[in-house]
């Protein structure tokens, strides 16, 4: 992908994550693929080449490729209406990550992890993923790496929902502190 794509690519994250930037978006957070090859002026092939590439899978397209918007990680206000499925009991023989620094997760046990400024809070079950994000906010905040753990059976036992974007991303509303544990990165 050129460097021009790439850069579309990281504005289109904030256009059907954040910020329409005018275009108009439905309460589940599409927006005509028409619409935004025009305001990037890009070709179709262009988009197509944009989604197909994105490492984190963010956007998908509708089944004719007419519309299209971010798999997840909506904030507050934006694809209010989205629906995603909600994984099933016997699904949720696993653990979640959510990786960050130790110094917020501490923050996080003494009350919840809430959604921020987001529409869910965003869990993995890939640890390299969420040890990817940790190091980031080490990077951030000076503090240790470390996971946010959730305990997914546990945690559904008690009537709680845990949902899954088209990515493979899981989220949930905000968490109780008595459903998380810290577990320190082993490199």
């Amino acid at each position: 992908m050129n460097d021009y794509l790439k850069r579309c690519s990281r504005r289109m994250s904030k256009i059907l994550r954040h910020d329409s930037e005018g275009l108009e978006m439905d309460s589940k957070g599409w927006i005509k693929s028409n619409d935004l090859t025009k305001h990037f002026n890009i070709s179709m092939n262009d988009l197509i080449e944009i989604v197909d590439t994105n490492d984190k899978k963010r956007f998908v397209f509708n089944t004719d490729k007419s519309l299209i918007r971010a798999a997840q990680g909506h904030s507050n206000g934006i694809a209010t209406d989205k629906e995603y499925p909600c994984i099933t009991m016997s699904q949720a023989e696993f653990n979640l990550y959510h990786g960050t620094d130790k110094l917020t997760a501490e923050k996080i046990l003494n009350s919840s992890i809430n959604t921020g400024s987001r529409n869910h809070v965003h869990w993995t079950k890939n640890i390299a993923l969420a040890t990817k994000r940790a190091e980031q906010r080490k990077n951030q905040t000076k503090a240790e790496a470390v996971f946010i753990v959730l305990d997914g059976k546990k945690y559904m036992s008690d009537g709680n929902k845990i949902y899954v974007s088209e990515n493979e991303v899981y989220l949930t509303d905000e968490v109780p502190a008595k459903y998380l544990r810290i577990e320190y990165i082993k490199y």
